[in-house]
């Protein structure tokens, strides 16, 4: 996934706190997958809903449990801020996997910072990004939102 990618592909970008997980099989009983369902709080792209319930493949039913490398993954109580897009059975999915979430953590100070890492294909339009990798909250949005809605680059 690349920057570009992220800005033409991702139809929902917000931020979330994660309220409920469940897990269940696919229709053929091969896949275990996991509903997330999240209360939303701002969004940077997309149209503005309350509620978002993200699909993702990986989670444990019983005594079996898949598990996706690069998957994105959510824990409950969690917030994050997550890049979305439809599949191709219009399920809500996080775009690029674990590349398409960023989890929002609190400092010292409760203050409310995003991670990132200076290899995420992101990483340049968060310009200059601290050795910790931490991101006021409200300057990453801004930063992002200028990105997203830039008019696409011709390469």
């Amino acid at each position: 996934m690349t920057a570009q990618d992220f800005r033409e592909r991702s139809s929902w970008v917000f931020t979330a706190r994660v309220v409920d997980a469940h897990c269940f099989a696919s229709d053929d009983g091969r896949l275990i997958l996991t509903r997330y369902r999240l209360a939303v709080d701002t969004t940077l792209k997309g149209r503005h809903q309350e509620w978002a319930e993200v699909v993702e493949y990986g989670g444990r039913l019983g005594d079996k449990e898949l598990f996706v490398s690069h998957g994105a993954r959510f824990r409950k109580g969690a917030e994050y801020l997550i890049f979305t897009h439809r599949d191709s059975q219009g399920r809500l999915r996080t775009l690029g996997g674990a590349e398409g979430q960023f989890q929002i953590w609190r400092d010292g100070r409760h203050h409310r910072m995003l991670r990132v890492y200076p290899h995420h294909p992101l990483s340049d339009w968060f310009q200059t990004v601290a050795p910790s990798g931490l991101v006021p909250l409200e300057q990453g949005m801004q930063l992002l939102s200028r990105q997203l809605e830039r008019p696409h680059e011709s390469r």
